[in-house]
């Protein structure tokens, strides 16, 4: 049995903790998903970044870290779990363009998503969504 497509699927259809591939023009469509669900939405296009402080520092701009974020791997795990969710249900990031560079390698991504996995895993220990789509 396959799946539907992911363009068709609704927040609800996906697990509180997800960290999914994006397809095709997604972006809009979790960004529609995401208010109707009274959810936050944070997009970050990272297609100009030149580094991995710049593929940082993009996230962290996004998603109104504080200003003394370090724009480095354990920074973002800190602040991923810090964020300020308020009243919504779940948060939904949607990284764009993930660059591949000579300091922020497949590995680097890999650790990238790992740290976003780990965060969306414990928001959902406190029963508030957290999904990342990423291209």
């Amino acid at each position: 049995m396959s799946m539907p497509s992911p363009v068709s699927l609704s927040l609800s259809a996906l697990p509180l903790a997800s960290v999914l591939p994006l397809q095709g023009s997604q972006a809009t469509h979790w960004q529609q998903q995401a208010a109707s669900h009274e959810q936050l939405y944070f997009h970050v296009d990272l297609a100009h970044a030149t580094s991995k402080k710049a593929v940082l520092s993009a996230i962290g701009l996004a998603l109104h870290f504080p200003s003394h974020y370090g724009a480095n791997f354990d920074a973002l795990a800190d602040s991923l779990s810090e964020l300020d969710a308020g009243q919504a249900t779940g948060i939904v990031l949607v990284l764009e363009n993930l660059p591949v560079l000579a300091d922020f390698d497949a590995a680097a991504a890999d650790i990238l998503l790992e740290i976003l996995q780990d965060a969306a895993e414990d928001w959902a220990q406190r029963k508030v969504a957290f999904r990342v789509f990423y291209s």
